[in-house]
């Protein structure tokens, strides 16, 4: 048996450890879409030896982590523009217009029958971009959880790919187009490709389990 090493991009028939990475870093990025950035969280993307381990090892997201290893803005001015282009009136706006979202009204129901709670997006909207990335982490370490066990994935597979391509990928999209358009500081570029690299994983990810295609 060969070692675990976080370092190594995992194979793409590890379905468990794919589904688990992508549950880490959907928790993170949540995070910092939730609310303005907090010291600790700061402090942990500044981390070398958590930046060494970040949890998805495509090349995106690999770029984004070295781009974070020579930042060096500061928490008071991260914080400031955190509310200047997510706060009120921001650039870039976190929530889905209600005409966008196919289902919006179904979306508390979805992550009801889902047991979807999750503490951090707990007070925003359904359609928040921090909430749809929090869920489909959610959704993706319960695939991983189910293929460990070896149950049949294909129906949360699902769930998680009509979520990929009805709501997440666009909100997340302009999400990252806004950041990269504005003139803003290398930690909020840095957490758009680690978004970009997320999204980009979880497609993959969501288009295998629900196809059933490994």
């Amino acid at each position: 048996m060969t070692a675990f090493d976080p370092t190594l991009p995992p194979d793409p028939s590890d379905i468990t450890g794919i589904g688990v990475r992508l549950g880490t870093v959907a928790s993170v990025l949540s995070s910092f879409y939730a609310a303005a950035p907090t010291t600790g969280l700061i402090e942990n993307l500044r981390n070398t030896e958590l930046l060494d381990v970040w949890p998805l090892r495509d090349p995106i997201s690999l770029e984004a982590v070295e781009l974070l290893r020579g930042v060096d803005d500061r928490s008071w001015d991260l914080h400031a523009q955190w509310h200047a282009i997510f706060g009120f009136n921001g650039l870039v706006p976190l929530t889905v217009p209600d005409d966008v979202v196919e289902h919006a009204d179904d979306l508390s129901s979805l992550y009801a029958a889902a047991g979807f709670t999750s503490p951090q997006v707990a007070d925003l909207p359904g359609n928040h971009i921090a909430t749809l990335l929090a869920f489909s982490g959610h959704l993706a370490t319960h695939v991983a959880m189910q293929w460990r066990q070896g149950e049949d994935v294909t129906g949360t597979g699902t769930q998680l790919r009509g979520l990929v391509d009805r709501e997440l990928s666009e909100r997340a999209g302009a999400v990252i187009e806004g950041i990269e358009a504005a003139s803003v500081a290398d930690t909020f570029r840095a957490i758009a490709g680690l978004t970009r690299g997320y999204m980009d994983v979880l497609k993959s990810f969501a288009a295998t389990v629900a196809g059933n295609d490994y």
